[in-house]
């Protein structure tokens, strides 16, 4: 076993310990596990918690977002030891483990590779639910940075990653700014009734996800051509 696989398997049995603690103190019936045992970059932390919900039988529901053969540098894996991970952990299987996809073709593949029926959970707002009044803490979030009611608020909801195109967001704003569309937003209005005054309110790009270190530099081009054109 070589250096790399060693110190995975060491990291496994600390995480474990520190799983079966929580575990143990808490006693949860059922746990709802989101995009760990799918994209295959911390072996370790998916093994041990995998491990632990094995090894106590914890009713639980996994929802994965992205797999590892959705990526090249991680679809072709170097070390026998970490195709035993993808393979034996993502995702784990057992009869009292559920799975969900959050589109048909993620739950398309994963029956194809894996032989695993999963139901598609997929990434929705429930635009229908209560807006919560003007005391909430969302309220009091876009008070603090000047977003007025009456603003478009266009939400990148991603991390910031280069493979996502973020910059195609910074476009779609800039689009939507153009005179033909204010005018089309103006005479329309908004969601839920609101109308929209092109000279009173503003459309605002918000990025609320952050930059791994390997995209940092992506993300201040990013933040520089949002600027230069004139996006908020």
């Amino acid at each position: 076993i070589d250096d790399d696989a060693l110190l995975s398997k060491t990291l496994q049995k600390i995480l474990k310990k520190d799983f079966l603690k929580v575990v143990d103190k808490v006693q949860p019936n059922k746990i709802i596990v989101s995009n760990v045992f799918s994209l295959g970059e911390n072996l370790s932390a998916s093994g041990a918690l995998a491990e632990v919900l094995l090894s106590k039988k914890i009713p639980a529901f996994l929802i994965h977002h992205d797999f590892y053969w959705e990526r090249e540098y991680l679809s072709q894996p170097s070390c026998p030891y970490v195709q035993d991970y993808l393979d034996q952990y993502y995702p784990p299987q057992a009869p009292f483990i559920k799975h969900a996809c959050i589109n048909s073709i993620a739950q398309a593949e994963l029956r194809k590779r894996k032989k695993i029926e999963a139901i598609i959970f997929p990434d929705t707002v429930n635009f229908d639910q209560k807006i919560e009044d003007e005391n909430s803490v969302c309220q009091k979030l876009l008070k603090r940075y000047g977003i007025s009611p009456g603003d478009i608020i266009v939400l990148q909801a991603t991390r910031i990653v280069r493979r996502k195109n973020i910059e195609l967001a910074v476009d779609f704003v800039k689009e939507l700014g153009a005179p033909r569309n204010l005018s089309r937003l103006q005479q329309k209005g908004l969601y839920r009734h609101k109308s929209f005054d092109s000279k009173k309110n503003r459309i605002v790009l918000v990025l609320a996800g952050y930059a791994e270190k390997r995209d940092e530099e992506y993300s201040r081009k990013l933040l520089r051509y949002a600027q230069d054109s004139q996006i908020h």
